[in-house]
């Protein structure tokens, strides 16, 4: 039987899948102490460091290490790795959060009128990065996974899948164009398939993760691509929403249609947004509640919240958006306030979901990451977007798709996927609101959208001030 591995590299932890034997085993590892400089940088000695101890744990407890024959990654991103010539990173790694490119992010627009890129793309960290460096640029610019990838073999690689998401490479000719902005197309590695061979494992590094030699390295993708595909979102029209620190919601499109997916001849279109787990996270913090506790809300909160607590991409792609309660009163409460947060998140999960909707006749949305786990939640998602929510059997889809991916390289993703029911669903939640409920969620919706777009002017101005105070 094949034996294939999969592991997701996160932005506070890692995720592992195991395929052997027709059976799935699911393990989880912590970053070392250091691994995150601040919220937006970790350091990519540590970051390899801690892969290296989580991966040799997998092949310890499963004692399968000599019968690995393949290997698939997904990773956080943007996040970005320079490295030299010898794959030696030069410097921290700015993480998905680091919003600090605006001059770069400002540039890549006027130059790049119809992509939507704001501060935190990577193309926007990668300029900035290389105007930084001036006559000593890096050898490479790579996703977290492709430095792994690199320790793991000694090949540079970049995936297609991710490099389809970049403004300066053309996904039909397969070709990198950087130097529209002004950057050499040498500092860009060359591209296999999600599903292509990267090399084989044969280095120092494989050998201390308890990987044996010749275990063939995959392209591997983006966390939230590689979790579309292991939370069965595989075939066209499928939508999959991807709660965890953030919210990827996606749509399986044909291939020529937005972005590539990982998986071959499929393409995807993802709408993210920046702070939604990690907006329960601040809240519950803030007060000292744990949410995870919490069994019951009020139907409604009057309270509006709006998520933006580091900026936000979908739908408005503007860094310089913050985080707002409206609607106070000295009636509120803890658990009026903790039900605005969910709330407001899932009004902005809504307000993506209805551009996915309008290309899709899905009749049940697929779930996947931490907020799979959140039954309160995902009973709002239900009532306020109107359509069922599946619960799927596990949360940690990232790590699934890389095993899908595997099995594509080795051919046999169809086995794969009928032998662990992908996708295997726990339970399935159905909208529970009157139909004067749903017009109340309605009209909350609408105010939600109306006070963001006004406070747009405020929110840019308190950010600017921000600025020059910190």
């Amino acid at each position: 039987m094949s034996t294939w591995l999969g592991i997701d590299i996160g932005t506070s932890s890692m995720k592992g899948a195991l395929y052997s034997d027709g059976c799935l085993n699911f393990f989880s590892g912590r970053y070392l102490p250091g691994t995150l400089i601040d919220f937006s940088h970790q350091s990519p000695e540590l970051f390899a460091e801690s892969f290296q101890v989580f991966c040799r744990e997998i092949m310890e407890q499963s004692g399968i290490s000599g019968s690995v024959e393949c290997l698939a990654l997904s990773c956080h991103g943007p996040s970005l790795i320079a490295a030299d010539q010898q794959g030696r990173p030069l410097g921290a790694m700015p993480t998905w959060q680091d919003n600090s490119a605006l001059n770069e992010a400002g540039y890549l627009f006027s130059v790049y009128a119809n992509k939507r890129k704001d501060a935190t793309s990577w193309e926007a960290k990668c300029l900035a990065d290389f105007r930084s460096r001036g006559k000593n640029p890096p050898r490479y610019y790579l996703f977290p996974k492709d430095y792994i990838n690199y320790l793991l073999t000694g090949c540079f690689a970049f995936d297609e899948s991710t490099a389809s998401t970049l403004s300066f490479y053309d996904k039909e000719t397969g070709i990198w164009k950087p130097e529209t902005i002004g950057i050499p197309v040498d500092f860009f590695p060359p591209v296999v398939p999600s599903h292509g061979a990267v090399g084989v494992t044969s280095t120092e590094f494989s050998r201390l993760c308890g990987l044996p030699d010749g275990v063939t390295v995959l392209g591997g993708g983006i966390d939230a691509y590689c979790e579309a595909a292991g939370a069965g979102g595989v075939n066209i029209g499928d939508i999959v929403d991807g709660s965890g620190t953030s919210t990827c919601l996606s749509i399986c499109n044909p291939r020529h249609t937005g972005d590539l997916h990982v998986i071959p001849d499929k393409g995807l279109t993802m709408e993210v947004m920046s702070n939604t787990g990690s907006a329960i996270q601040w809240y519950s913090e803030l007060v000292g509640t744990d949410s995870k506790k919490m069994t019951s809300l009020p139907k409604f909160s009057a309270a509006l919240f709006l998520p933006y607590l580091n900026g936000e991409r979908s739908p408005y792609w503007d860094e310089k958006l913050q985080g707002a309660f409206i609607g106070l009163t000295n009636d509120s409460e803890s658990r009026e306030l903790y039900q605005a947060v969910l709330q407001g998140i899932t009004f902005g999960i809504r307000q993506n979901m209805e551009a996915l909707l309008e290309k899709s006749s899905a009749s049940i949305i697929l779930t996947a990451g931490g907020g799979a786990e959140n039954a309160l939640w995902l009973q709002l998602k239900a009532n306020i977007i109107g359509k069922p929510y599946a619960c799927p059997e596990y949360k940690d889809a990232a790590p699934v798709g890389c095993l899908y991916l595997c099995s594509c390289y080795c051919g046999s993703s169809e086995d794969f996927c009928q032998e662990n029911g992908i996708p295997k669903l726990k339970y399935v939640v159905e909208p529970d609101v009157s139909e004067n409920e749903r017009q109340v969620f309605d009209e909350l919706y609408g105010q939600f959208k109306e006070v963001t777009k006004q406070l747009e002017t405020n929110f840019h101005l308190l950010s600017d001030i921000r600025q020059r105070i910190t």
